[in-house]
């Protein structure tokens, strides 16, 4: 599954920077930036991209600061998922967007993690501060329905230290996209999402991972 996210990130940011002309990213429950990243993706097609960060660990600023110095258009702040007003209050980050101008913002492998209730409350907050002409992009676990791997999945991540991991139905992940238009081929599993020669079509999570992007229209 992480496999298969991880390729997924690659086919939407390429998507964003080629197709939609997309030049600000900002990646919210990122975790350490690492090779073949978003600021990777983006920059290998368009150097100029500007590529933000966030995360809640102050490692993941330390260490993701230092690896990205040498960066001038990626950066790393320390803000909290729950809290969208310091995600987009924040100075440095503003430094980085402009947000009278398109941008996209990444929620992908986070939604899952928050409680029913606060998942669709941040996904709407985020929703709300897109302006014309911008995308939000989410993966997230998805329970298909009939499928027992999915309880016993989340057992082990709500009782392991991680302590969250929840599998959801499909309507519950619309409504994380609300009244955006979305991108075809719209919200699915995300191998189905854009395959390339790269695209797993055999994984055995094949619909326990679901993934899609809404774009807020300019009219």
């Amino acid at each position: 599954m992480p496999r298969d996210n991880r390729a997924w990130l690659g086919r939407a940011t390429r998507w964003l920077v080629t197709e939609a002309g997309v030049r600000q990213i900002i990646d919210v429950g990122s975790g350490l930036p690492t090779s073949s990243n978003i600021h990777d993706f983006a920059q290998r097609v368009a150097p100029e991209t500007k590529v933000v960060y966030v995360d809640n660990d102050p490692i993941v600023l330390a260490h993701g600061r230092a690896i990205l110095a040498a960066n001038e258009h990626t950066t790393v702040v320390t803000a909290d998922v729950r809290d969208v007003d310091s995600i987009f209050s924040d100075s440095r980050l503003r430094e980085y967007v402009d947000f009278d101008q398109p941008f996209a913002v990444f929620l992908a492998s986070v939604l899952h993690h928050l409680p029913k209730g606060e998942d669709q409350r941040v996904a709407a907050e985020i929703r709300d501060r897109l302006t014309p002409g911008s995308y939000l992009a989410i993966t997230n676990f998805h329970d298909p329905g009939g499928d027992p791997r999915t309880a016993a999945i989340e057992e082990i991540f709500t009782r392991s230290p991680m302590g969250s991991g929840w599998f959801r139905p499909y309507p519950q992940h619309r409504m994380y996209l609300g009244d955006l238009e979305l991108v075809p081929p719209g919200l699915c599993p995300i191998n189905e999402w854009r395959p390339d020669e790269d695209t797993p079509t055999d994984a055995s999570s094949h619909h326990l991972y679901v993934g899609g992007i809404g774009y807020r229209p300019t009219t």
